[in-house]
């Protein structure tokens, strides 16, 4: 995606040319991440309310598309949680289930008396 064809790009370089430090923030990188969140919290958004929708249109003959809607913005984003920071809790579950599985066995470290 081109740089100026996100719309947070634009209000980028306005903050950056009013703080009048371009080394701070300067770069592709920071402007395609801050766009990236971006799009990641409107998918968040879109599926919470998609969600909210569904609950109100239960019992109508629009249920079958709001619940396609929805399961499409569900799988939107689980595809998309290895690449922001909400893979973290996936990482942090991970280690704790290791740590817990380590703690149970017997050690493995010999000391003491033999």
């Amino acid at each position: 995606m081109p740089m100026q064809a996100c719309p947070s790009y634009w209000a980028y370089r306005v903050a950056l040319h009013s703080l009048s430090a371009p080394s701070v923030c300067s770069g592709l990188t920071y402007a395609d991440t801050r766009c990236t969140r971006i799009r990641r919290i409107a998918l968040l958004f879109l599926t919470a309310l998609s969600g909210l929708v569904l609950m109100f249109v239960k019992h109508t003959p629009a249920l079958p598309l709001t619940l396609s809607l929805h399961l499409g913005a569900v799988m939107a984003l689980f595809l998309t949680l290895p690449y922001s920071k909400f893979a973290h809790a996936v990482y942090r579950g991970a280690a704790l289930l290791k740590w817990s599985i380590e703690r149970r066995q017997p050690s493995k470290l010999q000391l003491g008396d033999e």
